[in-house]
């Protein structure tokens, strides 16, 4: 199986691209995902799994657009994974320095879940599965002052995907959602 991941560089991204031997694409190996959307899309013929991981405002949205929109083309099959956030699910008034976040995440997973109609529609042969990810347990979140510990494990995430993956061929779980207890102390 054939891995493509957005920012593999580091935190989850990295986690996955070493769990799957990973092809990377991001800013440091000269893509922009708000700029090359079109190009990660033709690159994605070639692979089995396709991550969806660099968040940069809505570009992981224009992202899974033109990979969904050319898989469907090419009557591709395959899994798609879009990693999203709890903030999706948040009404609450932004955090300072997340203004845009939860909007950007609320638009991934609108697509997402509508690409995964899609499948149970007959429509696309792909599978287009979503993770709503809490806290992330990484060395970057590791150093922030909320840091209490407690995070979603890195290995719980890929296991979540080997899931997506492993369902029946006529099956796709459209998401999957993770929550920390943020108080606890570990």
């Amino acid at each position: 199986m054939k891995t493509m991941i957005t920012g593999g560089e580091r935190g989850l991204g990295l986690h996955l691209a070493q769990r799957y031997h990973a092809d990377t694409f991001s800013r440091s190996s000269g893509f922009d995902i708000t700029r090359d959307a079109q190009d990660l899309a033709r690159m994605s013929d070639r692979y089995d799994l396709f991550i969806n991981n660099a968040y940069e405002g809505f570009g992981q949205t224009l992202v899974l657009a033109a990979v969904a929109d050319r898989w469907t083309k090419i009557r591709k099959s395959g899994t798609i994974i879009n990693i999203g956030g709890v903030g999706s699910e948040s009404m609450d008034p932004p955090a300072e320095g997340w203004q845009n976040y939860n909007s950007h995440k609320r638009s991934l997973k609108h697509l997402s879940l509508q690409w995964t109609q899609a499948f149970r529609a007959n429509q696309v042969a792909f599978r287009t599965s979503l993770l709503t990810l809490d806290r992330l347990d990484t060395p970057l979140g590791r150093t922030t002052p909320e840091w209490t510990g407690a995070g979603v494990d890195l290995e719980d995430v890929y296991e979540m995907i080997e899931l997506c993956r492993s369902v029946r061929d006529c099956s796709c779980i459209g998401e999957i959602k993770i929550w920390v207890n943020l108080d606890h102390r570990s």
